[in-house]
């Protein structure tokens, strides 16, 4: 018999069996032996603080990490990366564009069960962006930022199958790697592989004589009491880019964790090596 929904749930649910499983496990190519774990992963906070996928999403997320890990570890191509590429890799994979990119190519967003309406008009504009469900890991800089709530999406997911799968990795890495390698092979050739914006930016700085503590890329709240991430020169801001925002279990938006500062950071940095490629030091006083 259909498990009832005890708690709060959007009106189109009122019993599992009027969850789409069929359709979400054929885009994952997963089956579940115990489909509850799935629809917990796509039920948001605001729906039910205690059925919920935060959880699951914590599990995903370490899951995730250590399967990309692995992937670059042993699948490099040409020659083994070192531990700068590998961990340049990572982050260029694990974060909240890249999963946010592979949660709409699977249509995640379309079955989560979310109680904020703010929250879901951002998932909608995200997802409608032109060119927002590119695969190319060098694009992530010019997509809009994703909703923390669509990288979770994926993380919770993944959280939800390694737990059906009994915790086995091997298992998990099975199901999970086809879901994400079209993101994870171009970035395995250490020759191709994206080199990070903050990277660039500081390198470019330091050929000028430009370095810390002259140039600062720090976190602040601007005038709008938005929290943003600053790249300054003697003072002068060369790129600014804002925080990505969540919704809280109360509905009050907040800024977003880490992921998200971490996004924030890479788009000041390419803002201000924009800067500085188009301009070099004019303007600034070092």
């Amino acid at each position: 018999p259909a498990v009832p929904i005890a708690t709060a749930h959007p009106p189109r649910i009122t019993r599992l069996d009027d969850f789409p499983f069929a359709e979400i496990e054929s885009a994952i190519g997963y089956t579940f032996k115990h489909r509850f774990l799935l629809f917990a992963a796509l039920t948001h906070v605001t729906v039910d603080p205690f059925y919920c996928n935060e959880r699951l999403e914590w599990l995903g997320d370490a899951a995730l990490d250590w399967l990309v890990t692995r992937y670059f570890y042993y699948r490099a191509r040409g020659r083994p990366m070192t531990p700068y590429e590998l961990t340049e890799a990572r982050k260029a994979s694990v974060n909240n564009a890249a999963f946010a990119v592979v949660a709409k190519g699977l249509g995640l967003h379309r079955h989560l069960r979310i109680n904020a309406a703010e929250l879901q008009a951002e998932i909608e504009r995200y997802v409608s962006t032109e060119n927002a469900g590119t695969s190319e890991p060098q694009s992530l800089l010019d997509l809009p930022p994703a909703p923390k709530v669509m990288g979770d999406i994926l993380e919770a997911v993944a959280g939800a199958i390694l737990v059906d799968v009994g915790l086995d990795l091997d298992a998990f890495d099975a199901i999970a790697l086809p879901l994400l390698e079209s993101r994870l092979h171009p970035l395995a050739d250490p020759a191709l592989l994206r080199i990070s914006p903050i990277t660039r930016c500081l390198t470019a700085y330091a050929k000028l004589g430009i370095t810390v503590p002259t140039i600062s890329i720090a976190f602040s709240a601007n005038e709008h009491g938005k929290r943003v991430c600053r790249v300054t020169v003697a003072g002068r801001i060369v790129g600014e880019s804002e925080v990505a925002e969540s919704v809280a279990p109360g509905g009050e938006r907040v800024p977003g964790g880490a992921r998200a500062r971490a996004q924030a950071k890479e788009r000041a940095a390419q803002q201000a090596l924009d800067y500085v490629l188009q301009n070099g030091v004019v303007g600034l006083t070092v």
